[in-house]
């Protein structure tokens, strides 16, 4: 189970080691207000960790997935083109989904957020999610009618061969 714990600094985070450095709660008021962050400045080593902190911020704090995109896209319009912000999310939300598999409330917050960031807000393609995420989250995000059905049509070794290939 994830829970918030204060970091050495004393920011909030989860027991992962996410620590809120740059999803701020001035950010996160902006977002759920509708508006974009406008002086966010994103370093590009930093952008996974953003990402990271604006989908838990979402998944804890009840943005929605315009808010995520809106957010992602004002901090990225600069560092990251279209593929790049697809792949990064997808990474991220593959991420959290492994972190919140124990917790049922976390999972289906973020199952609805996937889904919206695919078929609402197309931020994320689902071929890109397809191949990165568990089929036990994609059956819960929709986008698979059963997760063992997946498995069984998925081969693994061409699966991790494709994924690690696009990161080298």
């Amino acid at each position: 189970r994830l829970v918030p714990v204060a970091s050495p600094r004393g920011r909030m985070g989860s027991d992962l080691g996410v620590t809120v450095d740059l999803v701020t709660p001035d950010v996160v008021a902006q977002l759920k207000k509708g508006e974009a962050p406008s002086e966010l400045v994103v370093p590009p080593a930093k952008t996974k960790s953003f990402l990271l902190e604006l989908v838990w911020a979402a998944i804890r704090h009840d943005l929605d997935a315009a808010a995520v995109a809106s957010g992602a896209n004002a901090a990225l319009e600069k560092t990251a083109d279209e593929k790049n912000l697809d792949a990064l999310l997808t990474d991220v939300v593959w991420f959290v989904s492994l972190a919140v598999e124990s917790d049922a409330r976390l999972r289906v917050k973020l199952a609805e957020l996937a889904n919206a960031l695919v078929e609402k807000e197309r931020v994320i393609k689902k071929e890109t999610l397809m191949t990165q995420c568990e089929g036990e989250f994609l059956e819960e995000a929709g986008f698979v009618a059963s997760a063992s059905a997946f498995r069984k049509k998925r081969n693994p070794r061409q699966h991790s061969r494709g994924v690690h290939a696009e990161k080298v």
